[in-house]
């Protein structure tokens, strides 16, 4: 299992390789063992039943809005050890 601790950026993203192509959200972060890590989130399922107005303010952080910074393009895929740090968006 791996932990990490991820934060929201303002950065977004365009996921391609679905249909249609998706926008999604950089979240950036840290696992439990320190490594630097980059989360393209495009949606968050919460447990039903819970604080409607904690839910609301959680769902705004995947409001897309047309004029949000878009800051790259990637290809539907998984990161893998021999990625390159070249490969990770920089902060």
């Amino acid at each position: 299992m791996v932990k990490m601790t991820i934060e929201v950026t303002d950065d977004w993203a365009t996921l391609l390789g679905v249909k249609p192509d998706m926008p999604v959200r950089i979240w950036r972060g840290v696992s439990e063992q320190g490594t630097p890590v980059v989360a393209y989130v495009f949606g968050v399922a919460v447990h039903a039943g819970g604080d409607e107005a904690k839910y609301a303010e959680f769902a705004s952080l995947f409001e897309y809005r047309p004029d949000a910074r878009e800051v790259e393009t990637i290809t539907l895929g998984f990161a893998s050890d021999s990625a390159s740090k070249k490969d990770l968006p920089s902060k």
